[in-house]
């Protein structure tokens, strides 16, 4: 991909091995290459075992590579940064803390100023749309509103990378559709911070109709198999002018579940 933008992550030969005893190791990812533009939606997408999570925990510095590296603004990452925020399938939320505290605690571990995580922590829950639930906990909830939640901490700290590990899956449809359109509004009115994200999914529906590239990876070990330009722009896309997009890239998938399952 040729492009003028300025290049904001890029993994260089990731490898990642994980051993287990002395004699066994499992080969996860072999040799990933790519990279992220800033102001674009990247979405990774592969059958399960693909390695697609255990990729974005490396990209994320949670995840040491075995092989290779991740160069994030300029600078090798080395474990986690604070420039990245992920939002989680699980929400992840601390059930004792209030929707403020849960908001704020990503803040307040990065020892930002009072006046700066309460500022930052109103707005954010205004923005994602929980105005009135600041004093609520996670029980009271419903599962797209967790969610809500798990995006306003994730977008609190004002991360240049936003980084979904299937953050919709667990959502009904109706849910999912509408929080993925408020994030999209939100990016692209520039009402937060976040340069570019890179989204995991199962679903290639989602995955063409949120992101600007669509990369696909195989398994066993995981790698890149294909990438694809979505040049359709966002707010024109529909299920009808998709579909042959769609159709391509589902092919190839199961193409690999045809190829795995014959092996």
């Amino acid at each position: 991909m040729k492009t003028n933008k300025l290049v904001l992550l890029e993994t260089k030969n990731i490898n990642k091995v994980f051993h287990r005893g002395k004699k066994e190791s499992q080969n996860v990812l072999q040799e990933i290459n790519f990279k992220i533009y800033e102001g674009e939606i990247v979405a990774l997408l592969g059958k399960s075992g693909s390695g697609k999570s255990t990729l974005l925990r490396v990209i994320s510095g949670l995840l040491a590579p075995t092989l290779g590296s991740v160069v994030f603004d300029g600078r090798e990452v080395n474990g986690p940064n604070k420039e990245m925020s992920m939002v989680f399938q699980s929400f992840a939320l601390f059930p004792w803390l209030t929707i403020y505290e849960n908001v704020a605690f990503g803040l307040q571990s990065l020892n930002f100023p009072v006046d700066i995580v309460d500022d930052r922590t109103r707005n954010m829950i205004n923005l994602i749309g929980l105005s009135g639930y600041e004093k609520a906990y996670p029980k009271e909830l419903s599962g797209g509103m967790k969610q809500r939640v798990g995006f306003a901490r994730a977008l609190a700290v004002q991360p240049k990378l936003l980084l979904l590990d299937e953050p919709f899956s667990s959502l009904d449809i109706f849910t999912s559709h509408k929080l993925r359109h408020d994030l999209l509004k939100l990016w692209i009115e520039q009402k937060i911070n976040t340069k570019s994200m890179l989204l995991i999914t199962h679903s290639v529906e989602e995955a063409v109709m949120m992101s600007d590239r669509v990369v696909l990876l195989d398994s066993n070990p995981g790698q890149i198999s294909d990438e694809y330009l979505v040049t359709l722009p966002r707010e024109e896309r529909t299920k009808l002018n998709t579909m042959d997009l769609v159709d391509q890239i589902s092919d190839a998938l199961n193409k690999q579940i045809a190829l795995a399952e014959a092996a």
